[in-house]
């Protein structure tokens, strides 16, 4: 008997064809946009990455700048020594400004075995001496450390032993 599909087989594949090549070219697309995200994605990342280590990269010099920066100031124009207290108990610190010119400087005390501290602040006439002592609330102990900013000036530290 005569098989409707034998004779229109050729017919159908041939229509099946076409419908595939038709087909194909949007899959191809599919496929390329997926890759091509993929690749955008990962690229993306990367950038990203990269961007944290530029900045990481920038703090770092940056601090390395204040670094060289702070090592190229001048010494702070006094000189710290100690003296016995003449009254009271401990030592006094004996704070010289070197200089012709009066100058503002700020002295922190540190008692590192109890972490106590004080701070003052005075401005030094030229070629003058202050003292900090028992009489202004800080009789100073073996240990005890001073630290003399001046602006503009690296910190001068001294530990009384």
């Amino acid at each position: 008997m005569y098989d409707h599909w034998e004779w229109d087989r050729p017919k159908i594949d041939s229509i099946m064809e076409g419908e595939k090549m038709k087909f194909a070219p949007w899959v191809l697309s599919a496929i390329l946009v997926g890759l091509l995200l993929l690749v955008i994605t990962n690229k993306n990342q990367e950038i990203s990455n990269l961007t944290v280590q530029l900045a990481k990269a920038n703090q770092e010099i940056a601090k390395g700048n204040q670094e060289i920066a702070k090592a190229s100031l001048p010494e702070a124009t006094v000189d710290i020594s100690f003296r016995q207290a003449m009254m009271g108990s401990g030592a006094v610190a004996v704070i010289s400004n070197t200089s012709n010119e009066n100058i503002p400087i700020a002295v922190s005390i540190t008692r590192q075995s109890t972490g106590q501290s004080k701070k003052y602040d005075f401005v030094m006439n030229a070629r003058s001496t202050k003292e900090v002592g028992h009489m202004e609330g800080w009789a100073f102990v073996s240990g005890d450390v001073i630290a003399v900013s001046q602006p503009n000036h690296k910190v001068k530290k001294t530990e009384l032993r």
